[in-house]
């Protein structure tokens, strides 16, 4: 068994964890392209209606064709037209409901491998944990510090032999691909997954995360966003090696730097909460418009708290005027809620008072977290 640095035995990480995340690849867009034997290898983008490009919403998915002019989720849709108009790029709304249903049967493969009797598991005694972080990620635990050091080389084998079964079988199921990363925490196994995407499998045991880790960008680091990467290129931090030298190793970004994590694999669906949100093609302030488009926005969003079996028990709504002034209100329930009429009355009490300013509103949105599985 291989020896465990110096800073992360002082960190308390110990080498035998063995934790897989995969990542399906441009999920919404490669769904429809599937859909659509038209679309293939066209541009798609999966968002706002651009409105020839005086669209007021965001991208939620890019294809990788799309990518390649500059086009990414959370950008605004006017902006995407503008980088690739139609008829050049295919624009497509969401289809929540499509992507749940392939998003459940992609998560079924996921169990039914992960799941198995593996050989060296059955001696370790070692079931894999399954962890659900979205729509369209997964982690797997195969092996941790419970296992003990027996067969720690073939579970290492055997974790990328699960991999590429997933990954195979995924593809021949759904005609669908996802990228596999293999690492010692579940923040390398993150990153690994985003190396070779589309269709990757990238293993990272622990004495390669330096290697690995130190040529990336800072802003590969899950948790530096853009104004974190301007302040650090500022002071000359450019890599994470530029990173891990600047920092102190007990700060997180020190630990973020030295791909230390210590989180477990909970066995959970672990979303934290449900929501949809509109952009309004013209600011408005008619209360019945406004109070017509909530209530369709709760009708979508109870339907997917229905298809993942949840209860909930709190409700966030969120108002942005026409000055981008954004405000948010959250009601928490003092029990577990998994009734429309509750969630319809709880989000018009929240939100009705944004409505009595008679002020333009740009956007609203409505969201339910705290969640309970009901299965």
């Amino acid at each position: 068994m291989f020896a465990v640095s110096r800073q992360h035995k002082r960190l308390g990480i110990n080498d035998m964890r063995i934790i897989l995340h995969i990542d399906m690849d441009a999920f919404f867009a490669s769904i429809e392209e599937r859909e659509n034997a038209g679309l293939k290898g066209r541009p798609i983008v999966v968002g706002a209606d651009p409105k020839g490009g005086r669209g007021r919403g965001v991208v939620s998915t890019a294809s990788y064709a799309a990518r390649k002019f500059g086009i990414r989720s959370a950008l605004p849709i006017s902006q995407a037209w503008k980088l690739c108009p139609s008829p050049q790029c295919a624009y497509l709304p969401v289809d929540g409901k499509l992507y749940g249903i392939v998003s459940e049967r992609v998560m079924k493969i996921i169990e039914q491998y992960a799941e198995a009797e593996l050989p060296s598991r059955r001696k370790l005694s070692f079931p894999a944990l399954i962890e659900q972080t979205s729509i369209d990620e997964a982690y797997i635990e195969v092996m941790n510090q419970e296992s003990g050091i027996m067969n720690h080389e073939r579970v290492w084998d055997e974790a990328v032999l699960l991999a590429r079964t997933i990954k195979k079988t995924i593809l021949k199921q759904e005609r669908l691909t996802c990228s596999v990363g293999i690492g010692p925490n579940k923040l390398i196994a993150k990153i690994a997954s985003d190396f070779k995407k589309p269709d990757g499998l990238t293993v990272v045991r622990l004495e390669k995360v330096r290697e690995f880790l130190d040529p990336m960008a800072v802003r590969k680091l899950p948790g530096i966003g853009p104004k974190t990467e301007a302040q650090l290129a500022k002071r000359g931090i450019i890599t994470v090696r530029d990173l891990w030298l600047a920092s102190d190793p007990e700060s997180d970004l020190g630990r973020l730097a030295c791909g230390v994590d210590a989180s477990s694999v909970k066995e959970e669906y672990a979303i934290k909460s449900l929501g949809h949100e509109t952009t309004f093609e013209h600011d408005v302030r008619d209360h019945a418009l406004l109070t017509k488009t909530i209530l369709a926005l709760v009708e979508e969003v109870f339907e997917e708290v229905k298809a993942g079996h949840f209860a909930f028990r709190t409700i966030t709504v969120r108002v942005r005027f026409d000055n981008f002034e954004t405000h948010t209100s959250t009601r928490t329930l003092s029990e577990f809620c998994k009734d429309d009429t509750i969630l319809k009355r709880e989000v018009l009490r929240l939100i009705f008072p944004y409505f009595h300013k008679k002020r333009l509103i740009r956007l609203i949105g409505v969201r339910v977290s705290n969640f309970k599985e009901r299965r």
